[in-house]
């Protein structure tokens, strides 16, 4: 007798071997079909929980990919926003008159054609009508806003009149009956945050069209009245408006900053900090942002101008002190004279100031800039630092968020480094920067020595562990040894190989630094599966500008004297000659292959 179960559609049948036919075949014969039934029950109970479990997976990762799905939405969604608020806030500032510029932002609200009215008007009482659009007659231009909207707004930043409420508003029947028929709604926007000084409001019956409910609607206007009630008021003169709009224009060339693609909230900040320093006119710009585990804070990026020179560890040096200094004050600080020398004795820099990011009303980093020359801090220099404080902390938090999903792709997935692909784009941008800045670079490629022996001798596990091993001492070597404004990059380089950037670096540094790694690898006992040994590494070093300004050139350089270390018996560091070798290490390689 053969039995034969068979499973759902795409499972493979389940068939009884030939010992089990056979013994089913006894059992038959003597009589013991309920112990043939049981084996049967038996391998059907099995069946079951293999589905099960095969069905259980498939969910658990099918809701796994809809979560990352969701969460790349929400990301692309909100830079969506961000581009579209820019995009208007592009075309109101473009316009040289702040009458035209209204007229264009009133029209994002009541497009022409469209049905309803929208007006901007300035501080009252009575209040007035400086532009609008749908109204066909504002008759003296001032209007008279109920005391109760007014109460309102103090708490909120839009109230929105339907019903008896609307019909009854004295701010409402002061429009042209003509003007008021279908409208159903009316919103009230100040153009303050709710506690500041109430200057500017926007009466309109309809928000601006933007994908999303209507609440992302009604934040997405609060937001651009914001901004634009802020360059109102900074434009009250003609004087003033002439440095204001200077000074919206930088604010805008730095949100456009962050437009970009970065690899990490830090490389964002850096390029940030840059820009910031130039149009504010400072030599040194800096965020720190608070540590959890010791409440101090910690650099997060930092930009230093060419100008400072070799003076950029004392200017550092100072920064941290300063920024230390100023964490537990809730507002921008000026320091200079008296004022400077009292926290930092005998300071590199003349004038610096400091601005605490806040959230939540706590105070979690804070955003320092230094110069030279004690200049004048005027209004819309100050707008200007408090402004980048706010929105570059913001964006650091966003950029985070998004970093963590990127930076899955980016890297190794043995050894937890950054892969080929983003050395080679780091290596190439951080060049560029190195050109730019006047700076150096050091480049250090590490090889495992007789990594062969490893594999052949312990099994391939084991070579994985020695790899994960001493990439995670490479990580931690440049955690504890630079500072995080150095912005070094750790990478697999391809089999045994290891590559390191150090950005800021000079020679002497980096080839200290990859001594003291040297060491460590040599000292460290790596156990794989009950075995325990040890390995040596080799490396090479090169700086640019020093053996090359290319990356082809900087790494052909750091191979040479990898190479060199290797035929000089391994266990070394060798520093690249200025004079590139004229023997390269493809056909020194190919004489002594096997060597290991």
């Amino acid at each position: 007798m053969v039995l034969v179960m068979v499973t759902e559609p795409g499972m493979i049948p389940l068939s009884l071997s030939p010992w089990i036919e056979r013994f089913a075949a006894t059992a038959v014969e003597g009589g013991f079909v309920t112990a043939l039934a049981l084996v049967c029950l038996v391998q059907y109970l099995w069946h079951l929980t293999v589905v099960t479990r095969f069905r259980r997976d498939t969910t658990t990762l099918q809701q796994q990919l809809a979560d990352l799905a969701t969460e790349i939405a929400k990301a692309q969604h909100v830079q969506a926003q961000c581009e579209r608020e820019n995009h208007l806030l592009r075309d109101f500032l473009a316009e040289a008159s702040i009458d035209v510029a209204l007229g264009k932002l009133l029209r994002q609200f009541i497009p022409p054609g469209g049905s309803g009215f929208a007006a901007f008007l300035l501080s009252g009482p009575p209040w007035t009508i400086r532009q609008s659009v749908g109204i066909s007659n504002v008759g003296s231009g001032e209007l008279l806003v109920d005391a109760a909207i007014l109460q309102r707004l103090e708490q909120a930043q839009t109230v929105i009149l339907t019903g008896r409420e609307l019909a009854e508003a004295a701010l409402f029947q002061a429009v042209p009956p003509s003007d008021r028929l279908g409208v159903e709604r009316l919103f009230v926007i100040r153009t303050s945050p709710p506690g500041e000084l109430l200057d500017g409001l926007l009466v309109t019956t309809t928000l601006p069209v933007h994908p999303g409910p209507p609440a992302e609607q009604q934040m997405f206007a609060e937001r651009v009245l914001a901004a634009v009630g802020h360059h109102i008021r900074r434009t009250a003169s003609h004087t003033a408006q002439a440095q204001e709009l200077r000074v919206t224009r930088e604010i805008l060339e730095l949100r456009a900053v962050v437009d970009a693609e970065f690899r990490s909230p830090q490389e964002m900040a850096e390029q940030f900090l840059e820009r910031l320093a130039a149009v504010a006119g400072f030599h040194q710009a800096s965020v720190h942002l608070l540590r959890p585990r010791d409440a101090k804070l910690s650099c997060l990026a930092r930009y230093q101008s060419s100008q400072i020179g070799r003076a950029a560890d004392a200017w550092a040096a100072a920064d941290d002190d300063l920024t230390q200094v100023s964490s537990g004050v809730t507002h921008l600080n000026h320091f200079s004279g008296e004022s400077l020398t009292a926290v930092v004795p005998a300071p590199p820099f003349a004038e610096a100031v400091t601005v605490p990011m806040h959230c939540q009303g706590r105070t979690l980093g804070v955003l320092s800039l230094a110069r030279q020359t004690v200049q004048s801090l005027g209004a819309s220099e100050i707008e200007l630092i408090s402004w980048a404080a706010d929105f570059l902390f913001d964006t650091i938090l966003k950029t985070a968020d998004r970093a963590l999903t990127e930076d899955r792709a980016r890297r190794d997935a043995l050894t937890g480094l950054a892969n080929r692909h983003t050395f080679d784009a780091s290596l190439e941008e951080d060049l560029r920067r190195t050109i730019r800045t006047g700076r150096e670079c050091s480049l250090i490629l590490f090889d495992l020595d007789h990594f062969k022996a490893v594999n052949d001798r312990y099994g391939h596990l084991a070579g994985d562990e020695a790899l994960r091993t001493v990439a995670h001492l490479l990580r931690e070597k440049l955690l504890r040894n630079l500072r995080g404004s150095d912005r070094p990059l750790a990478a697999r380089y391809g089999g045994e190989e290891l590559v390191v950037i150090l950005p800021g670096v000079g020679l002497s540094g980096a080839l200290r630094l990859a001594e003291d790694f040297r060491q460590q690898v040599e000292q460290t006992e790596i156990v794989s599966e009950g075995q325990a040994f040890r390995l040596t590494l080799s490396g090479g070093v090169a700086v640019a500008p020093l053996h090359s300004r290319s990356a082809r050139g900087l790494i052909a350089a750091a191979d040479e004297a990898l190479y060199e270390a290797k035929q000089s018996g391994r266990n070394q560091i060798v520093a690249a000659n200025q004079r590139r070798h004229s023997r390269t290490r493809s056909s020194a390689l190919a004489e002594t292959a096997g060597a290991g």
